[in-house]
């Protein structure tokens, strides 16, 4: 249902922007594959492969993306500089370059795609120009003295503070997140009772 009604909103803005009258067959696909709305298509591609949920979410989220940018993408629009813009406004957000590589290397992704398909002509690829930049994450870690001055926190008073601080020297220690912490902890609960 979720398909639908992203489609029936590209069609409807499709409708809005265009001077001719409503045709329903025209309004999804002229008969110029170049006029296809091109976040249909994407919808298209990852609703025909199969993927992991993690996977598709992430796609959906690069389209939303697309159509808060420039609803009712066609083909032709895809160019260079469609592209820069794009990731202008991406930073216009404030998205951090690593988040902007991500929805770049998916938008990559679905004009390949379109590429192979002959819906995009290869002379106009954008990527030939264009370079996904990426950041490598500054990760701080503590220090063996940060960790013993943890360690020796006086919680006492607090059963909660003691039970936080103490799931979070375990995933420093054994170097799992403290998401799969509460998971191990809720076997082990289940396990014991």
């Amino acid at each position: 249902m979720g398909n639908i009604s992203y489609s029936v909103t590209d069609v409807c803005y499709n409708f809005y922007r265009s001077s001719s009258p409503f045709n329903a067959t025209s309004a999804y696909y002229t008969g110029n594959e170049k006029e296809q709305s091109f976040i249909a298509f994407i919808k298209q591609e990852i609703t025909s492969h199969e993927m992991k949920v993690s996977t598709r979410k992430n796609h959906e989220s690069t389209i939303n993306l697309l159509r808060r940018f420039r609803p009712g993408i066609c083909f032709k629009d895809i160019n260079y500089q469609f592209v820069c813009d794009f990731e202008a406004y991406m930073e216009s957000l404030a998205y951090h370059k690593n988040t902007i590589a991500k929805h770049m290397k998916q938008l990559k992704r679905h004009i390949n795609t379109a590429i192979n398909k002959d819906l995009i002509n290869l002379k106009q690829y954008p990527f030939r120009q264009y370079k996904i930049k990426t950041q490598v994450p500054n990760r701080n870690h503590l220090t063996p003295d940060e960790l013993k001055r943890i360690e020796n926190y006086p919680s006492r008073s607090c059963i909660g503070k003691s039970r936080c601080r103490d799931m979070f020297l375990f995933s420093c220690y054994t170097f799992l997140a403290l998401v799969n912490n509460s998971l191990i902890i809720r076997t082990l609960k289940m396990a014991i009772n």
